[in-house]
């Protein structure tokens, strides 16, 4: 699918481009939400970074509510059905083929936050993860 024309998956309406912290995302502005290409939330989130530098040996508690699991969500990339997962929270969308990421209105400023508060509590966590 040509980028120029990718779909937001809640509106349908054609994402625009934004510039946030030098890097180009495709945004609804519509709906508020944003489309990460592969690699793209890492380079602005460093706690998502770390999230997926990190393998368990163990499945991750599956936190995902039923209606996001039911909710059918297409990238804007390449039309393929988003898997949604549980991040510090907040649900997201994930897209098998690419690697694409969908964030609704508001998740991104909820990622945000979760960084600051890590941040800020960073010997809390390192004590409690010891």
């Amino acid at each position: 699918m040509n980028q120029a024309i990718r779909p937001c998956p809640n509106c349908q309406v054609p994402l625009t481009t934004r510039c946030i912290k030098h890097q180009s995302i495709d945004h609804c502005g519509k709906c508020g939400g944003h489309f990460f290409d592969d690699g793209e939330l890492e380079a602005l989130n460093e706690v998502f970074e770390h999230y997926e530098s990190v393998v368990l040996d163990e499945p991750e508690l599956e936190r995902v509510s039923q209606a996001e699991i039911d909710r059918i969500v297409h990238c804007p990339a390449d039309d393929s059905p988003m898997t949604p997962e549980m991040f510090t929270g907040t649900t997201l969308d994930r897209c098998p083929k690419c690697d694409g990421i969908w964030l609704d209105g508001g998740e991104l400023t909820a990622l945000r936050l979760a960084e600051a508060s890590i941040h800020d509590n960073l010997t809390l966590y390192i004590r409690l993860g010891s």
